[in-house]
This record gives C-alpha cells, sequence and structure tokens, in this order.
C-alpha cells in the first residue's frame, strides 16, 4: 500500500467542522430574520437554501463522527501503524462515512444553487429569460445526477467500496480521479452560468450605470465560491499529483467550500440590511389640474391624466389600494365658486401588483426591465 499523508491534523479538521456548522448557522438564521421582518414570510429560494444548510450540518457532524476511524486508517497508509483487524475494521466505517458525505457535499452545493436559481425566477416570469432559466435549471440538475453516477461508477461493485484494498485497481483509481475532476468543472460551470444570467438580464435594462454596477457586484458574489472550489482542487492535486486524494484533506476542503457557498448563497438576501430603499416602485400616480399639468409625487413611474372639467366646482381626491384589507379614502373641496367654477380632480391609486419583489434587487431588476420594455 503506497504512503498516504493526512495533510491536516484531526483537531483542525473537527475544529473546521465546528466552526462550520456555527458560522452557517448564524448567516442563515440571519437570513431567516430578514425574509420574515422585511417581507414577513420565506419563499421557495429560503427553503432550498435552509435544506442546504441541514444537510451541511449533517455532513460536519458526520466528519466529526468519523474523524476516529478516519486518522486510524491513516496512520496505516502513512505506515505509522501496522495493519490489523482493527485497521480493517476502522476502514470498513471510515468508507461509509466517505460515501454519505460525498453524497452529502454535492447536495449542499447544488442545493444552493437552486436557490439561487430560485431567487431570479420570480422576476423573470413571463418574458423570454424564463426559457434561458429552465435551460440552466435542466443543466444544473442533470450535472447533479452525473456526480451521483460518477461516485457509483467509481468502483466495480457499491459493496466493494467498504472492503480494504477492493477499490484500489488501476481502473477505479481512474473512475476517482476522473469523478473529481469531473465535479469540480461542472461545480464551477454552474456556477459560471448561474453567475451570468442575472448578469445578462442586467445588460438590457434601463438604469443608472451606478445602479447596475452595484447589482452587478452583488450577483457576482459567486465568484468567491468558484475561487474556492479552484483552491480546493488546486491544493488537493498539489498534494497529491494524480494519484487517490487523502480522505482527510478532501474532507477538509469540502467543509470549506460548502460553508462559503453557503454564505454566498445568503448574501442577496442579507443585503437588505445594508441597503434602504427609495421611492416606492410600485406607486402609480396619476393627477390632473385645470391647467393640465401633473405632480411629481413620485420620480421613478409617473403617468398623468389631466383634465378640465365644469360644472359642480369640486376637487376631489380619492386614494385607493389593491391590497386587501387597506384603507381608502376621498376627500372634496370646493374650487372657485361661480357660475363659471373648474373641478379639479386628483386621483392616486397604490396597488400591490409587485408584491413579489419585496427584495430590493429583485425589485430593482423587474422595474429596470419594464422601463427597458417600455421604451
Amino acid at each position: 500500500m503506497a504512503l498516504l499523508e493526512a495533510f491536516v491534523a484531526k483537531e483542525v479538521l473537527e475544529a473546521f467542522c465546528i466552526l462550520g456548522i456555527v458560522v452557517t448557522s448564524v448567516v442563515g438564521a440571519l437570513r431567516a430574520y430578514v425574509r420574515i421582518a422585511k417581507q414577513g414570510r420565506l419563499h421557495e429560494d429560503d427553503l432550498a437554501l435552509f435544506f442546504g444548510l441541514a444537510l451541511y450540518i449533517t455532513l460536519c457532524a458526520l466528519y466529526i463522527a468519523d474523524i476516529p476511524y478516519l486518522y486510524s486508517v491513516m496512520g496505516w497508509l502513512s505506515g505509522h501503524t501496522q495493519l490489523s483487524q482493527k485497521i480493517v475494521a476502522d476502514y470498513t466505517q471510515m468508507m461509509r462515512y466517505n460515501y454519505a458525505v460525498t453524497m452529502f457535499f454535492w447536495a449542499v452545493l447544488w442545493s444552493v444553487k437552486i436557490s439561487l436559481l430560485l431567487f431570479f425566477r420570480r422576476v423573470i416570469l413571463n418574458t423570454n429569460f424564463i426559457r434561458a432559466w429552465w435551460v440552466i435549471l435542466a443543466f444544473t440538475i442533470l450535472t447533479f445526477i452525473g456526480c451521483v453516477i460518477s461516485q457509483f461508477t467509481s468502483c466495480d461493485s457499491i459493496h466493494d467500496f467498504t472492503r480494504l484494498g477492493a477499490c484500489s485497481s488501476p481502473r477505479n483509481q481512474r473512475a476517482q480521479i476522473i469523478s473529481l475532476y469531473y465535479s469540480f468543472a461542472v461545480d464551477v460551470l454552474t456556477d459560471i452560468l448561474i453567475m451570468a444570467f442575472p448578469l445578462r438580464i442586467l445588460m438590457t435594462l434601463k438604469m443608472s450605470v451606478r445602479d447596475k454596477w452595484v447589482l452587478a457586484c452583488l450577483f457576482s458574489v459567486t465568484i468567491i465560491a468558484i475561487v474556492v472550489s479552484i483552491l480546493r482542487v488546486f491544493f488537493i492535486y498539489a498534494k497529491t499529483g494524480n494519484s487517490t486524494p487523502s480522505p482527510p484533506w478532501l474532507g477538509f476542503w469540502a467543509v470549506v467550500e460548502c460553508m462559503v457557498s453557503i454564505i454566498v448563497g445568503c448574501i442577496p438576501a442579507i443585503s437588505q440590511i445594508f441597503r434602504t430603499s427609495g421611492p416606492n416602485s410600485s406607486q402609480y400616480y396619476k393627477s390632473g389640474s385645470g391647467s393640465g399639468s401633473g405632480s411629481r409625487s413620485n420620480p421613478r413611474q409617473r403617468s398623468y391624466d389631466p383634465g378640465v372639467y365644469s360644472g359642480s366646482g369640486s376637487a376631489k381626491t380619492t386614494v385607493e389600494t389593491s391590497a386587501k384589507g387597506s384603507p381608502s379614502s376621498e376627500s372634496s373641496r370646493e374650487l372657485h365658486p361661480g357660475p363659471h367654477r373648474i373641478q379639479s380632480r386628483t386621483e392616486i391609486i397604490i396597488t400591490d401588483e409587485d408584491a413579489d419583489y419585496d427584495d430590493l434587487e429583485l425589485r430593482e431588476l423587474y422595474h429596470g426591465r419594464r422601463r427597458g420594455t417600455a421604451t
């Protein structure tokens, strides 16, 4: 058996597992607080993210439970201990854990990808972008299935995974390396597609250059996950080359990459804490006066309905809203009493047709798209 080093101390691996659980739990709780406080409910992208968070906590717990068996086997692989029945039994237990955490690793990463796709889906419904969204979603799901298949085919038989030396043939070692680099390639590729999708929408919008840059930076946070994924494979290759990677080294980087991925997936939602909304883009104003000039109550979106009426000599203001249970009010007063009196009518209508765009970023994308369509 070739010598193989752990490259990371078991105390470090355990510490990073605990750190990952604490950090991601805090970030996930903050995301839930922001969504409930700002919008009063959770969306489907939140549920996908929290599902990935639950998987990540399970992954870290499995690694912590696996550490005694993992480093017992690594002591033999590194030449520090002799092969014994205990090593054989520890190897069987270690591989059971490793097989599970590999599946959890991919499931966590792909749950975050699905969460980001669902986040963007709410703004591109009923547009041509929805077709591209479905293509990216289908590709993302297929690549995840490919990762699972590559894991199943990295050994001659699924039962041989837990048998010492049963998956050490040249064919199986090549299959394991292929599985590692395939999962890396599709992980980075899907991240790039998911990042490019909102950036492509930004190019079609009518908004200030500053707003575009702000949104572009926010939606480009996926680059962080891409960089960490590249670093993970680089350091694994640097330590082991084309040979079978060290299980503790793989585990360390799996914990780090999944932690970063969950944090990145939460950033678009948590960013609402640090940003304030301007004038509410969901308000529409119609105003008129005897002179035919409209008021500028909302600089973002306005429409005017001027009119001059003769007759009753009163000005009427009506405020309505389409939200259930919202109040409406009317007020009127008499203008210029006399034989030729002028009636001025001002109407303000507030609708909640954009109620699903409570996220500042989604609302800016949505209204930028509307302005781009109107021009």
